[in-house]
Formats: C-alpha cells, sequence, structure tokens
C-alpha cells in the first residue's frame, strides 16, 4: 500500500530541481537508529489504517532480522521527509509501503523518491493500489502512472495482516519489464507467501 503525494512527473522534476535534490536520500534503517526508527514508525501509523500494516512488533522484528525487507528513511540533509519499505524478490521488487511527511506534500519529494529507488533496485518495481473507485484513489494511480507503473487488470485481493481482518480488493501496478497477461500469479503468489505469510 502506498499513500503518496501527487507531484510532477519525476522527468520533469529531475530536470527543474536537480541542484535542489542533489542531497537526497534513501538510508536503510534498523530499530537502532531510534530517531530514524521512531520517525518511520509514527508515520506509518499516521498515514495508514491499522488493517493495512502489520503488528508493530512483527515489523520492528522484519526490520532487524528479515533480508528479504528493507525499511529506509526518506532524508534530504538533515530533515526527515518520509519512509519506503521494500521486498527484495528474485524477479521484481515489492514496495510495501510508501509514505511522505504530510507537512511536505505536494513539494515533489515522492517523485523523486522513487527516481531513487528505481536507481537502487535496477529493476522491475511492483506495488498494491486501491481500486480507482474515487477521487484520492484514481489520483494515486495517476500519480504512479506519471511515474511509468502500469496498473495491471487482473483481480488482486490484499490479504489481512491480522487474523481478524478480511481479504481486501486491491490493484497491482507495475514498472519495468514486468507483463500482467504472463507474470501476475507468480508476483501475485510471491507477494502472498513472503509479504503476508499466506
Amino acid at each position: 500500500m502506498v499513500h503518496e503525494i501527487l507531484g510532477p512527473s519525476v522527468t520533469n522534476y529531475y530536470l527543474c530541481n536537480n541542484q535542489k535534490r542533489q542531497k537526497m536520500e534513501l538510508k536503510q534503517i534498523n530499530t537502532r537508529d531510534s530517531q530514524y526508527y521512531s520517525f518511520v514508525e509514527t508515520l506509518l501509523i499516521d498515514s495508514f489504517p491499522k488493517n493495512e500494516y502489520r503488528d508493530l512488533c512483527d515489523f520492528r522484528d522484519y526490520t532487524d532480522s528479515n533480508p528479504l525487507f528493507h525499511n529506509n528513511i526518506i532524508l534530504e540533509k538533515d530533515q526527515l521527509l518520509g519512509f519506503i519499505t521494500y521486498w527484495s524478490f528474485p524477479k521484481f521488487t515489492y514496495i510495501e509501503h510508501f509514505a511522505i511527511d504530510k507537512s511536505i506534500q505536494g513539494k515533489g519529494y515522492g517523485a523523486f523518491s522513487l527516481y531513487l529507488l528505481k536507481n537502487i533496485v535496477g529493476g522491475p518495481i511492483v506495488l498494491e493500489v486501491e481500486l480507482p473507485l474515487n477521487t484520492q484513489a484514481s489520483r494515486r494511480v495517476k500519480f504512479y502512472t506519471r511515474q511509468g507503473f502500469k496498473l495491471w487488470n487482473n483481480y488482486y485481493e490484499q490479504p489481512p495482516y491480522r487474523p481478524d481482518d478480511d481479504f481486501y480488493p486491491m490493484s497491482l501496478m507495475a514498472y519495468g519489464d514486468l507483463q500482467s497477461s504472463v507474470d501476475f500469479k507468480e508476483v501475485r503468489d510471491l507477494i502472498y507467501k513472503e509479504v503476508y505469510n499466506v
């Protein structure tokens, strides 16, 4: 799930604001990075409903000990901007959560964060979005489309993080060399197994 700003395309943003973003970085953290980790956990809770993130004890455990899981703070010099968590799989990277602090949304930080991530992982990226059935969800899909992601029309449900929650209809979007007609089942099954333990 991703809750993100709806700024300009990353190409135009990069061309116009390269000098301003030279100090921006994604930095992998663990729970021992107490200032950074506290910011991430607080922003996670503020940005997502409880049914859209795992139990915080599990989140901490994954951050510290799951080699496939990467918890990254988004920084510009000393300013904490947001965070992005992703999973590294052999064929693709899966973004689980992505959020920018509400006080600085709309300034292109989200688009440039994706630009940085694309350069870090160097391959296809997959993420979940809510079905574009309302204005906000439609704007998110358009934002990711501007960053080069394609909406897959395959039927997809987000598995529950907690036993009492239900599966929730969502959509997948993909960037890079993945095709929904060929890769959907493999991508879905790996996300289900590794991320949601289904």
